[in-house]
């Protein structure tokens, strides 16, 4: 009997010692691990069903190409989560699972979603916290080899938002981007006379650069084919004056032919010319006008904004950049930056 009591003595003692030590032991924990705590421990580090989704996702990416995963993993989360608040009764984390059966999150909802799956890739990840904003970095990234991947990325966006407003047809090639009008005609070009077709030699406009005609020509009677940079060109030949064309392109007196006459710098145009005096000419013309669209409106003054934290370039992923985010976009943000390793809780603060 006196050994139970005095378990039960030394337990209450034990208890009691540490109620009171460890509330202050737990008062000396690190402010800013104290605060980044509750996003860490959402983080899921390993995870078969996480891994399995994130190695989906980067599917397409070569064996340990960490710029392709990261730019894949980054452009999954802004494409398919939105942005969305807390409740107003409180500080509502979810874990990756949630942020996924939601569809969306705030920017530690969303940063927890975009560490969990990079992590369980094997990328190292930071938590970045500041006083109103977090997101995440992105480590053992190689800068340089980052920007095709970006640029490819933002070239998909902007073509299908172009899709949706323009008639014409967009496409993506050789990582450009052009905007293409086709234009199909049958004609009956009497003798002597000439056909055009283009603009009217104006400069192009932003974003469009400069332009290729891509032809498909057959022709009754034997024709004569001029790209030039104006109508006023056109109608120089017209009234058999001299007149600018681009020689390189120039076709003479055939009854078929197809090409292209590439960067023609301005709203120019083709010109068919029948020089049989005599006969009418059947022509059929299949004509596709590429306009290049350039992207420098859209990432003129972009850079991939990164830390060297350590050994390792650590590139910035702010999940709530929105569709033209990539990674490496910085909203310059003021104000003190802290950047925590989820695993080790080491810290350092960002300039």
């Amino acid at each position: 009997m006196k050994l139970w009591v005095g378990l039960i003595i030394v337990a209450i003692i034990f208890g009691f010692l540490w109620g009171y030590f460890g509330d202050r032991l737990k008062g000396t924990i690190d402010p800013a691990i104290k605060e980044a705590n509750p996003y860490i421990d959402a983080i899921v580090f390993e995870d078969i069903n996480l891994r399995s989704t994130a190695s989906s996702i980067v599917s397409g990416c070569y064996s340990g190409n960490k710029e392709c995963q990261v730019s894949k993993i980054y452009r999954y989360v802004i494409d398919n989560y939105d942005y969305y608040s807390d409740p107003r009764s409180r500080e509502l984390i979810q874990s990756p699972y949630e942020t996924m059966e939601v569809k969306g999150g705030d920017c530690e909802d969303l940063t927890i979603l975009l560490n969990s799956l990079l992590e369980n890739l094997g990328i190292k990840t930071y938590l970045v916290l500041t006083e109103n904003h977090a997101y995440s970095l992105a480590c053992g990234i190689n800068v340089d080899n980052l920007w095709g991947y970006i640029q490819k990325d933002i070239i998909q966006v902007v073509g299908s938002d172009l899709g949706k407003e323009s008639t014409y047809i967009v496409e993506t090639k050789e990582g450009k981007l052009s905007l293409v009008k086709i234009e199909y005609q049958t004609i009956a070009l009497d003798p002597g006379y000439v056909w055009y077709y283009g603009g009217d030699g104006s400069t192009f406009s932003d974003p469009i650069q400069y332009m290729d005609i891509e032809y498909s020509i057959s022709s009754s009677e034997p024709l004569d084919i001029y790209f030039v940079p104006s109508n006023t060109e056109h109608l120089k030949i017209a009234n058999m004056q001299d007149f600018t064309h681009y020689p390189s392109c120039k076709k003479e007196s055939i009854y078929k032919a197809s090409g292209s006459c590439d960067s023609i710098g301005q709203k120019g145009g083709i010109v068919l010319v029948n020089t049989d005096h005599q006969k009418r000419a059947t022509v059929s013309v299949d004509l596709r006008f590429r306009y290049y669209y350039s992207l420098y409106n859209v990432l003129s003054d972009e850079k991939i904004s990164y830390y060297a934290i350590g050994e390792d370039s650590c590139v910035v992923l702010d999940a709530t950049a929105g569709k033209y985010g990539y990674p490496g976009y910085d909203a310059d943000l003021a104000g003190e930056k802290i950047a925590i390793d989820p695993i080790t809780k080491e810290y350092t603060y960002l300039k």
